[in-house]
């Protein structure tokens, strides 16, 4: 026997072989009238078996979703609140002091009141303070949200 055809055969041994294996790794041909069936994960023990330990109980469920309703309510009722106190100050005048300066004179003051006062959403200027020899400290009545 050649050299050549011993590994011939030593090659269709190893082909012979793998189709024995691959055979035997195919699932059996199913028929047409068999439902394909998808292994899932089970959330309710079958009927008859025996309660799972680590598994929640009715009581459980139901406690938690008693728990989320109260929870909800409650955030709903912060909702509410939280609403009702924006809607509150919806339009309500916001103070903000202002510190400007340099002035020269109390007239450039004065210029600088009507200024910011002549401002859109500006309802109302007055002078709180002097502060040192040049500067002043101004309250500003916005109408509207404070400004951030």
């Amino acid at each position: 026997m050649s050299h050549h055809s011993a590994f011939d055969a030593r090659l269709a041994e190893i082909d012979r072989r793998l189709r024995t294996i691959q055979s035997g790794l195919e699932p059996a041909p199913r028929s047409a009238a068999e439902p394909l069936a998808f292994p899932g994960p089970t959330l309710v023990p079958p009927p008859g078996a025996p309660p799972d330990r680590d598994s929640p109980s009715r009581a459980d469920a139901a406690d938690l979703i008693a728990a989320l309703r109260d929870l909800v309510a409650r955030q709903e009722r912060w909702l509410t609140s939280a609403r009702e106190l924006l809607a509150a100050y919806d339009g309500a005048p916001a103070p903000v002091g202002v510190s400007a300066g340099p002035f020269a004179s109390i007239e450039a003051l004065r210029h600088f009141e009507a200024s910011v006062a002549a401002l859109p959403e500006v309802r109302q200027v007055a002078l709180r303070e002097y502060a040192g020899d040049d500067r002043a400290v101004i309250d500003v009545d916005l109408f509207g949200p404070p400004i951030s």
